[in-house]
């Protein structure tokens, strides 16, 4: 079984179809969370266009709904969200969870890897 921490941030990393995002979305069910699937062209586009927006939406969530853990599936779609949100882990007492194929991956697309902010978790399948 694997073991999430229980309020740092942390990646979630592994090859296609290893249930990464299943895993993540059992294990919050009974709490309060708020998921961006970049799988989805409209959330895709939108914050491909303008990544601030991210930055309204998630504290939108945090403030006024009061979620205490943020889910963001497929971070390899935009990497470059890794910023702001590396900004946003500074400045609340929130969980971000990021799933994604590797490591190497976000490096090589230029990714953030929240240095230091974020735990790495790797799920192989079986």
């Amino acid at each position: 079984m694997v073991k999430f921490p229980q309020r740092e941030s942390f990646f979630i990393l592994g090859p296609r179809q290893t249930g990464k995002s299943t895993l993540v979305r059992t294990r919050l069910e009974e709490k309060k969370y708020f998921e961006i699937n970049l799988i989805e062209d409209s959330l895709l586009k939108k914050y491909s266009q303008d990544p601030d927006q991210l930055i309204k939406d998630v504290e939108f969530q945090i403030e006024e709904e009061k979620v205490k853990h943020i889910f963001i599936d497929k971070i390899q779609k935009i990497p470059q969200l890794l910023n702001p949100i590396q900004a946003m882990i500074d400045k609340h007492k929130v969980q971000f969870i990021h799933s994604g194929p590797s490591a190497r991956k976000l490096i090589r697309m230029h990714g953030n890897l929240l240095g230091g902010r974020a735990i790495m978790i790797n799920l192989f399948p079986l």
